[in-house]
C-alpha cells in the first residue's frame, strides 16, 4: 500500500490555520508474490518452506495440486512431492506463481533373493528394487564372468546370466 498525503494551500501559511487540511490517499497495491522455484525437503521433518507476499488489502493464499485445494502441512511426507500453484487472491488482482516440491527419503527395504536352481545352458534373471528419492543405485557381489550382464534403471537392478554354466554358481 502506497500513502500520499498532501496539504491545502492555506497550510503554507503558518499564521493561518483555518481552512488548512492535510489530505492523505491510500493505494490499495495487488499482491506480490515471491517464491523459489523448486523447494527440497527431507521427509518427516519440519519444513522451512518461505514465500514472500505483499499487497492491500491482505490477500489470501490458495494451494492447489493435481487441480485440488490443499494445505501444506508442517511436516512433508513423499507423498507431498510435486508441482503445486500458489495464488494470491486479492479484489485488485491474482498473482499465481509455481513450485516444484522434492521430498527426500530413505531407500525402502530390498526384497532379498530366493534361492534359485539353474539348468546349465539356461538364462535366469535376478531383480531387485527398492524406492527412495534420490533413486537408490545398486551394486551386486558376485564372481565375474563374461555370460554375466548389470543393467540398473528406473530404481530396478537387473543381473541376466545367459547360457548359465559351473562359474555361475555361487551367491549373488
Amino acid at each position: 500500500m502506497r500513502t500520499f498525503c498532501t496539504n491545502t494551500p492555506k497550510c503554507k501559511e503558518k499564521h493561518y490555520l483555518e481552512g488548512c487540511f492535510l489530505f492523505c490517499f491510500l493505494f490499495s497495491d495487488g499482491p506480490e508474490f515471491k517464491c523459489p522455484h523448486t523447494y527440497t525437503a527431507v521427509e518427516n521433518a519440519p519444513h522451512i518452506l518461505s514465500c514472500n507476499l505483499t499487497g492491500y488489502p491482505q490477500p489470501d493464499i490458495v494451494w492447489r495440486k493435481d487441480g485440488k485445494d490443499v494445505v501444506l502441512p508442517e511436516v512433508l511426507t513423499r507423498h507431498d512431492s510435486g508441482q503445486y500453484s500458489i495464488t494470491a487472491l486479492s479484489k485488485l488482482s491474482n498473482v499465481s506463481v509455481t513450485m516444484e516440491i522434492n521430498v527426500l527419503y530413505e531407500p525402502t527395504q530390498i526384497v532379498e533373493l530366493e534361492d534359485s536352481e539353474v539348468d546349465v545352458g539356461s538364462d535366469v534373471w535376478l531383480i531387485c528394487s527398492s524406492t527412495g528419492n534420490p533413486q537408490p543405485q545398486y551394486s551386486w557381489d558376485f564372481y565375474q564372468a563374461p555370460n554375466v550382464m548389470v543393467k540398473n534403471d528406473d530404481g530396478v537392478a537387473r543381473l541376466h546370466i545367459r547360457d548359465a554354466n559351473a562359474y555361475n554358481e555361487g551367491s549373488y
